[in-house]
């Protein structure tokens, strides 16, 4: 039997039993909606069926509401935790055998199995189910974004997770410590589903399913509006003049595309205070990538736009939106602070320097490229996702970022360390998404698996092990992928 097809089953078995053990339980509905007495107010538990595996400690949030608007927020990872302390929230569980909870609603994974948490302020009720996963099974997700030094990815309940260093708060976690990481997943805590999330170099924003905005880490240059902290140790709501559909982030600036089809921006020297970049007359952005102090967008046509540079505008690429031919419709392109690369309709790779050129010709083909459906470029790292769900990668390898394994030793030449010829990564792993920051990289597979490889700075390989392999060399790297815990 399958591991995937055993989890399944152990789902459903749990899942039975959880019901069955919910039975005398007044507050165990299950149901996605929250209790209420009076169709005014409503409390109501963060996350819907919480997935865990035996060994995670997370901290669940707990929301009221009054006539539709939100009346106080109590949450590990959220600015807003102290809007409900002058409630008396109650937590409990069926079987605290399984997972145990304090009375600020953290819980600890102990064994397999499945309960249900339920929350209760003496007037209104709220439950979830919660399962807890063996050695066997994994975390699901459905996106997975990598920033400097950490990374954060969306499970299939819409719950948010960060691991790696949080020095200036990106994580949310409440700290900001030099050496504060977290080797594995730690669940954020936040007053709504999550539908997408960006990872700047030391912040984080997280898009919620109303299209709400929340914020954390280094605010130097804006990055969290709203506030003239120079460090956002928690999730912040930020308030923007749009409301987007999606979010990206590189360096000290985010995007979102909105609901019009525009491309607003917010962060870094030149964007600090929001501006809005409208798309062409008659067309619609719909895919975007943000690189340091450079963006590209793709339309509802497949027409590439790309402006600003590594610099800013330099006099070559326009401060606004202009068009880049190319020698066939683009379907993807990403932009980081090495190239600008793009993929074709026909699967084909093009790469080049940003606000170097208006048009792409086919000399700027990648030769040896697979044929691709994705592609992450940044630093002197380059990696495409090929067709058939392998990772192919070129460039610098240090610390690992190619994927493919060897031998490496102390003091290694740049030549020993180039491979200018894509290569597919040292894995059987197929996956479905790919993101990295040029020398970490992170791939989901079609079962929402999440495998990193490259160089494990403050833990954002995520896979609980500051892992040293090679002798002399004392950085922390994986130079194939290895599973997130």
């Amino acid at each position: 039997m399958t591991p995937l097809l055993r989890t399944s089953l152990v789902s459903a078995r749990l899942a039975a039993r959880a019901w069955a053990a919910c039975l005398g339980l007044s507050a165990c509905s299950g149901s996605a909606e929250p209790t209420n007495i009076d169709n005014e107010t409503q409390l109501f538990v963060h996350s819907r069926a919480l997935s865990l595996l035996v060994g995670d400690t997370i901290t669940v949030g707990a929301t009221r509401r009054s006539g539709g608007g939100i009346v106080g927020t109590r949450a590990a990872g959220f600015e807003g935790e102290q809007l409900l302390a002058d409630a008396t929230l109650q937590w409990r569980v069926r079987d605290s055998s399984i997972v145990s909870v304090s009375a600020t609603g953290a819980l600890r994974a102990q064994r397999e199995g499945s309960t249900y948490l339920v929350l209760s302020d003496g007037r209104l009720t709220d439950s979830t189910t919660v399962t807890v996963g063996g050695a066997d099974t994994f975390r699901a997700f459905t996106a997975i974004k990598v920033g400097a030094a950490h990374a954060c990815a969306i499970d299939t309940d819409r719950a948010l997770w960060c691991w790696g260093g949080s020095w200036s708060g990106e994580l949310g976690t409440g700290e900001r410590l030099r050496l504060a990481h977290y080797l594995t997943p730690q669940r954020m805590s936040l007053p709504e589903s999550i539908s997408d999330v960006a990872a700047g170099s030391q912040h984080t924003c997280a898009l919620g399913v109303s299209g709400a905005v929340f914020c954390t880490g280094d605010n130097l240059e804006g990055q969290v509006p709203g506030t003239s902290d120079f460090k956002v140790l928690r999730f912040r709501a930020v308030a923007l003049s749009v409301r987007l559909t999606s979010i990206d982030a590189a360096g000290s600036e985010t995007c979102g595309i909105t609901s019009t089809g525009a491309v607003h921006c917010w962060g870094g020297q030149v964007l600090r205070t929001g501006v809005t970049f409208a798309p062409p007359a008659g067309a619609r952005f719909t895919v975007l990538s943000v690189g340091i102090a450079h963006r590209c967008a793709l339309t509802d046509q497949a027409q590439l736009y790309c402006w600003g540079s590594l610099a800013g505008s330099n006099g070559t690429t326009p401060a606004l939106p202009a068009l880049i031919t190319t020698p066939a419709p683009i379907r993807a392109v990403n932009t980081g602070s090495g190239d600008v690369c793009a993929i074709d309709v026909a699967g084909l790779t093009y790469c080049w320097l940003p606000g170097s050129r208006r048009d792409v010709t086919v000399d700027l083909r990648v030769a040896g490229a697979p044929t691709a459906t994705a592609v992450s470029a940044h630093g002197a790292t380059r990696c495409a996702l090929a067709t058939d769900g392998r990772v192919w990668c070129w460039g610098f390898d240090l610390f690992g970022a190619l994927g493919r394994g060897g031998n490496y030793q102390i003091n290694q030449s740049i030549s020993d360390l180039t491979f200018p010829v894509p290569a597919p990564a040292n894995t059987a792993q197929r996956f479905v998404t790919l993101d990295g920051n040029g020398d970490s990289f992170c791939g989901l597979t079609a079962a929402g698996r999440a495998y990193c490889w490259g160089n494990n700075r403050n833990g954002v390989l995520g896979d609980g092990v500051r892992r040293k392999l090679f002798a002399g060399i004392t950085t922390a790297f994986s130079p194939v992928p290895v599973p997130v815990r």
